[in-house]
């Protein structure tokens, strides 16, 4: 599974920039189910976890990341009107993205 995400990682950059809406149908369902794993985990845990301590979370946090850092403030959007993110969900995606704006 990991190595999928780390693939899922290595396309961010090039795919957004040329198709951004092949991003949106493929891989932001899947991003959507990996946020689903992290439920039940304290914020500090999952925002913590880019340190290498949980390699499943670190790679949903690098991710993130780069998800962040292309479609910005209007990937909390996207998650908003997905119906395949809960509430929680969503709460623990705005905790990672309210990290990432601090670093």
């Amino acid at each position: 599974m990991f190595l999928y995400i780390e693939n899922f990682i290595a396309l961010v950059p090039r795919v957004c920039q040329r198709k951004p809406k092949q991003v949106e149908i493929h891989l932001l369902p899947t991003y959507w189910k990996l946020l689903a794993l992290l439920r039940g985990q304290n914020s500090t845990a999952i925002t913590s976890s880019a340190g290498g301590s949980n390699s499943l979370n670190s790679s949903i946090h690098v991710l993130t990341k780069a998800l962040y850092t292309e479609f910005g403030s209007v990937l909390i959007d996207k998650a908003s009107s997905s119906s395949m993110v809960t509430p929680k969900n969503l709460q623990v995606l705005r905790e990672l993205c309210t990290n990432i704006d601090a670093v």
